[in-house]
C-alpha cells in the first residue's frame, strides 16, 4: 500500500488534467529467503482524464478514462540472512540460494542501492458526489514499465507507485475527494 495526494482541474467538465504525488515503501521476504527493503520514497504522476459523461449536465459525478506518465527514484536494500542451526548451533546458509560453482549458499547484503523507474498508466475510474463538496471514487490502473535503472547487485522487489518490479502491473486506487469551492 502507498498513500498519495492528487490535484485535478476540471476543464468544462470534459478534460481533467491531474498531478499526483505519493509515498511508498516495502519490507518483505521472498520465498527464497531474500530480504527486500525500501524506506518510504516518492513517486510522481502527471496526466489527463477524459469525462466520458461530458454531455450530461451532472458536474459532480463522472466516469472517466485517462493516461498518466509516472516516475519514481528511490533507494533499496537486498540481503539474505544465514539461518542458525538449532541442533549444532552453527550458522548454516540458505538452501534456496545454493552456489553451484563454489558449493554452499552465499549470504549477501547490498544496502543503499539506487533505482529509478518510469512507466505509463491507462486509467479507468468513477467519481461520485456523496455530500456537498465531498466525493469518493475508485480507479483501475494498468501500469506499463518504459525504462528502469537499478543497482549493480540486484533489482528491487517493489517500486513506489508502480508495484512489483518484474512485470507490468494492475493497481486499484480508492479516493476520498474534497472539491474546493472556487
Amino acid at each position: 500500500m502507498s498513500s498519495e495526494i492528487s490535484v485535478a482541474v476540471n476543464l468544462k467538465n470534459k478534460f481533467i488534467p491531474t498531478i499526483e504525488f505519493g509515498m511508498g515503501g516495502t519490507d518483505t521476504w521472498s520465498e527464497t529467503g531474500i530480504h527486500y527493503k525500501s524506506k518510504a520514497a516518492p513517486f510522481f504522476r502527471i496526466g489527463v482524464d477524459y469525462n466520458t459523461m461530458a454531455k450530461k449536465k451532472e458536474k459532480n459525478s463522472y466516469l472517466y478514462a485517462g493516461l498518466r506518465y509516472a516516475f519514481s527514484s528511490f533507494k533499496y536494500d537486498v540481503s539474505t540472512m544465514p539461518a542458525g542451526d538449532p541442533i549444532w548451533g552453527d550458522v548454516i546458509g540458505n538452501p534456496s540460494l545454493e552456489d553451484n560453482y563454489w558449493g554452499g549458499s552465499v549470504p549477501f547484503s547490498h544496502l543503499g542501492m539506487k533505482g529509478s523507474v518510469q512507466w505509463l498508466e491507462i486509467v479507468l475510474g468513477v467519481k461520485v458526489r456523496i455530500y456537498k463538496n465531498f466525493n469518493m471514487g475508485w480507479s483501475v490502473r494498468m501500469k506499463y514499465k518504459t525504462s528502469a535503472s537499478t543497482g549493480e547487485y540486484g533489482d528491487p522487489w517493489y517500486v513506489p507507485g508502480y508495484g512489483k518490479f518484474k512485470s507490468n502491473n494492475m493497481g486499484i486506487t480508492y479516493s476520498l475527494i474534497y472539491k474546493l469551492p472556487l
